[in-house]
C-alpha cells in the first residue's frame, strides 16, 4: 500500500461494481469463484488492464494478453519494459493516440502503474472520453484481425 498510496486514494473516489466478494482478510478470491464470475466482471469494463505475473523481465506473451486481442477489447499492459514495441513488431496496434504509452519504458512496475493510473485519470476526466474510448475500440477491432493473422503465421488457428 505504501508504494501505491496516491493511486489507491484515486481509486477510492471511483465507483466500481462489486459482484465478487471475498471472505479473505486480504481480499483474495478463489479460483472457482473467479472463474465463475469472470464473464460478468469482464463485460462491465471498457478497458482491460493486463498485468503479467512477471512485470520486470523480458516480454512474455500469455493468455492474459490474448484475451483482449481475441475479443477486441482495449488494453493497457504491465509487462517487461518495451513490451508494447514487441507487440507492434507482431503487427498489433497499441493505443498511443489516446493513452500516454511512455509508461512502457519505465524501469519499475511501480512507476509503470503510476503512469498508467495518471493516463487513465486523464481519460476518465476528458470531456471527449466517449470519442477516445470509441477510437480505442476501433484499434482493438483491427487488433482482432492482426492477431488472427499472427497466430496463423505461427501455425495456430484462432
Amino acid at each position: 500500500q505504501e508504494f501505491y498510496q496516491k493511486e489507491i486514494e484515486w481509486f477510492k473516489t471511483k465507483h466500481f461494481d462489486t459482484g465478487t466478494v471475498s471472505a479473505s482478510r486480504i481480499g483474495a478470491v478463489g479460483f472457482d469463484e473467479s472463474y465463475r464470475t469472470y464473464p460478468d466482471i469482464w463485460n462491465r469494463y471498457q478497458i482491460e488492464a493486463v498485468i503479467e505475473t512477471d512485470p520486470v523481465s523480458d516480454f512474455w506473451f500469455t493468455e492474459k494478453l490474448a484475451k483482449p486481442l481475441v475479443t477486441g477489447k482495449p488494453f493497457l499492459l504491465v509487462s517487461g519494459p518495451g513490451s508494447l514495441d514487441r507487440l507492434k513488431e507482431m503487427g498489433i496496434e497499441t493505443f498511443s493516440s489516446v493513452i500516454d504509452e511512455t509508461y512502457d519504458w519505465e524501469p519499475t512496475p511501480t512507476k509503470r502503474v503510476h503512469k498508467i493510473v495518471n493516463s487513465l485519470q486523464k481519460l476518465y476526466n476528458d470531456t471527449n472520453k466517449s470519442e477516445k474510448i470509441a477510437e480505442m475500440y476501433r484499434i482493438a477491432e483491427r487488433n482482432q484481425e492482426h492477431y488472427k493473422k499472427y497466430t496463423k503465421s505461427q501455425g495456430h488457428d484462432v
